[in-house]
């Protein structure tokens, strides 16, 4: 199951939420991935001993769309994090994929809304209810496990894709509850 960390710096907030796969689901990434590399050779040499390099080269091509996707998800689900960077004036937030990294993009806020959506994407709690009130709401609920959040800002909203379960979910809640206390005062 993913975890997260985070820490406080010179007043911002740094929380990485890091993607943790099972080893059956990394094997079979690993055997499609060899796979597919195998093909885009395979169509590579035939290309050059052929007299039809044309419809190898789009068969070539494919294989390596196929072998650069499967590439991708591999590094997600054996290496990701989302990291998420609170700041005074802005929230900004990165996909790692360790062999390669998304551009950070940047959300300007003065307020925003946290929440907490259950995996069927039913809403569970919004940032303004007290977390025993929460925790009352999740009795009567009881059914999800694993969710995740998104921060609704003036404008948009950022939705993490690493699902947390519950208890991690309010725990990151409080975190950044702390942290918006503080920087309010």
């Amino acid at each position: 199951m993913n975890r997260f960390e985070y820490q406080e710096q010179n007043g911002d907030l740094e929380i990485t939420i890091f993607s943790i796969s099972p080893l059956p689901v990394k094997i079979i990434l690993w055997i499609l991935f060899l796979l597919f590399f195998l093909g885009m050779v395979n169509m590579a040499l035939s290309m050059i001993n052929s007299n039809a390099p044309i419809d190898l080269a789009l068969g070539c091509a494919m294989f390596g769309l196929g072998f650069t996707y499967l590439g991708r998800i591999l590094c997600w689900n054996s290496y990701g994090k989302e990291l998420l960077y609170f700041r005074k004036d802005a929230f900004e937030f990165q996909y790692d994929y360790r062999l390669f990294q998304s551009s950070r993009e940047r959300f300007e806020y003065r307020d925003f809304i946290f929440q907490i959506f259950t995996q069927n994407d039913r809403l569970v709690q919004v940032e303004e209810v007290e977390v025993e009130e929460v925790l009352d709401g999740f009795q009567s609920n009881k059914d999800w496990k694993i969710g995740y959040f998104k921060l609704k800002f003036d404008k948009e909203t950022f939705r993490s894709e690493l699902k947390l379960k519950r208890k991690q979910l309010i725990e990151l809640e409080k975190i950044v509850d702390q942290w918006m206390e503080k920087i309010n005062q």
